[in-house]
């Protein structure tokens, strides 16, 4: 049963890519559009929208489907740097038969971008619709990342963590690992959520996952279409078993 706290987890995780990120870094100048679409600390004014697909269930013999609507959008606050996003899911069809919006996510960073790459810290909120009385559909928290970049490589890890007044209490890590292969394509991990369940004391997803994007004009617009492909390997009854997931961003210069 895991019992070491989530902001203790999420402190080593950190320090540990400070430490050895600094020290393999190199200062690149500022990276071309492909290489910055794989960066969640990249100040860019993006428009997402998703489907993702899964046609398995841990645990059930059914399948479940969403639409992502994700905005990114880069703003000054106290006089730094900061990304402000939003994440809305609509529920077309999952096992409960229940359809309609999902838990909506915000987060704000503040950025400290240095020539090996970018620090960035802030918080994240929650808030779901009504799950039924005693069921907690608020939850905040911070919210920290440290992403690095050498030649062509991205790497690094997004931490958020999420705590309610009664029975959330949830740490997602996301790691980050990505190559550009030219201006137009790059290679990546993609959104997988490594997440722990700190009340229940166990991980409840591992995600096996890859993504490519393809950077494209649209009547000299930039627009980013990408696939991803993702398996948890933690058998947790009712999460996602595979998710298909396709989409496109509109990337706002």
């Amino acid at each position: 049963m895991i019992k070491h706290s989530p902001l203790w987890a999420s402190a080593v995780v950190v320090c540990v890519l400070l430490h050895t990120g600094a020290a393999m870094a190199q200062d690149l100048g500022a990276p071309n559009l492909a290489a910055q679409v794989v960066d969640p600390t990249a100040p860019l004014k993006t428009f997402i929208l998703q489907n993702r697909y899964s046609p398995s269930v841990w645990g059930l013999d059914d399948r479940q489907n969403d639409l992502l609507f994700q905005a990114g959008i880069p703003h000054v606050l106290l006089n730094m740097p900061n990304i402000f996003r939003i994440s809305v899911p609509y529920v077309t069809s999952q096992p409960l038969g229940e359809r309609g919006l999902g838990d909506v996510e915000i987060v704000d960073i503040f950025l400290y971008q240095k020539g090996w790459g970018t620090l960035a810290l802030g918080g994240v909120l929650s808030a779901g619709t009504n799950k039924g009385p005693g069921v907690d559909t608020l939850s905040v928290g911070p919210a920290i990342a440290a992403v690095f970049r050498k030649n062509k490589w991205t790497y690094g890890v997004f931490n958020q963590n999420f705590f309610s007044f009664g029975d959330i209490s949830r740490t997602q890590i996301q790691p980050i690992l990505a190559y550009t292969l030219n201006e137009r394509v790059s290679f990546a991990i993609g959104d997988a959520q490594y997440a722990v369940d700190w009340n229940e004391g166990k991980i409840i997803n591992v995600p096996l996952s890859a993504q490519i994007n393809y950077i494209a004009r649209v009547h000299s617009q930039p627009v980013r279409f990408f696939f991803n492909s993702q398996y948890n390997a933690v058998n947790e009854p009712g999460t996602r078993k595979w998710t298909l997931s396709i989409g496109a961003a509109v990337i706002v210069k």
